[in-house]
């Protein structure tokens, strides 16, 4: 009876293993080891479960292993909901919505908009449908200058930026989905301000998501570091991947992180589902600080809304 239960708790803690060997040696933007990094939060209770077991079974081997896990995840997970400072400077309220095909209720944007003072609004799955529906609903009242490519088809591949203070667009990143940037000029001085939507890990064309990994990559790392910087929009990546934590090495910091936001998640399988896991972010540079980050629920779309309270040093 020994046997089996030590090869049982063994097995167990291989299987729970595999997304933390994932994260600590690298995705490499295989799409396999991307999907199973996306798991890593949701191994946590498990494994502590796992641990308390091997301790009251006396299994000193396998719980040595499992604590190191544990130890592992602690190290990424907890400094999540540990903020820094913002800093003083100018403040500037910025927020990114998947529309799911143009979608998601209009109104509800605007309300947001209104209610929390937003200046700077990034679009994803944004139709032409939708460019009506929210000018319709009173967006262009609130954030009058708007630059970006709305979807003809009524599908995802539009995106747009609004805002409250004018804007000079700058060039499509020429990503698998539209990609719009601009410098804004905000009250503080001008912020660039870039939007992104990511092609997701299980996208059927072959090839894509690493050509847009690679895309925006390269592309984020070209910006000029003369003027405060921010990207946002639906990475479709989680802090865990590799895609988000190479931005993060280079020269951005996820406002949710910065601002010690705990584990932000903004997408669920479907409209009106629990949200899952983190897809959309606000990342900055260092001349940016974070005051908080918050989530709001987007009606009609997989996504919720995510809402930076940002300060442009």
């Amino acid at each position: 009876m020994k046997r089996p239960v030590t090869v049982a708790l063994a097995v167990l803690t291989a299987g729970l293993a595999i997304p933390t060997v994932v994260r600590l040696f690298g995705d490499h933007r295989h799409v396999s080891l991307v999907l199973l990094e996306v798991t890593l939060p949701f191994t946590l209770p498990p494994l502590v479960v796992l641990l308390a077991l091997q301790l009251a079974l006396h299994r000193p081997r396998t719980a040595a292993t499992t604590a190191v896990l544990l130890v592992l995840n602690a190290i990424w997970f907890v400094p999540l909901f540990v903020g820094e400072g913002a800093g003083s400077g100018q403040s500037l309220t910025v927020m990114t919505a998947n529309l799911r095909y143009g979608e998601a209720d209009p109104f509800r944007i605007v309300q947001l908009v209104r209610s929390q003072h937003v200046d700077v609004l990034a679009t994803e799955e944004l139709t032409v449908g939708a460019v009506t529906n929210l000018r319709g609903a009173g967006l262009s009242a609130e954030l009058p200058y708007f630059t970006g490519t709305p979807d003809p088809k009524g599908g995802p591949d539009g995106s747009g930026l609004w805002s409250r203070y004018a804007l000079t667009p700058q060039s499509d990143w020429g990503l698998r989905y539209a990609s719009p940037g601009a410098v804004v000029s905000a009250p503080g001085g001008d912020v660039v301000v870039r939007v992104v939507h990511a092609a997701p890990p299980v996208i059927k064309e072959k090839g894509v998501y690493r050509r847009d990994v690679e895309g925006i990559l390269g592309e984020a790392r070209a910006l000029p570091s003369t003027l405060p910087t921010l990207v946002m929009g639906d990475f479709n990546a989680t802090l865990d991947n590799s895609l988000i934590r190479s931005l993060e090495d280079s020269r951005f910091r996820d406002a949710g992180e910065k601002a010690g936001s705990g584990w932000v998640r903004t997408w669920g399988q479907r409209p009106g589902s629990v949200s899952l896991i983190g897809l959309d972010h606000v990342l900055v540079d260092r001349r940016i600080g974070v005051r908080s980050t918050s989530v709001y629920d987007l009606p009609r779309s997989d996504h919720d809304a995510l809402l930076a309270r940002i300060v442009v040093h």
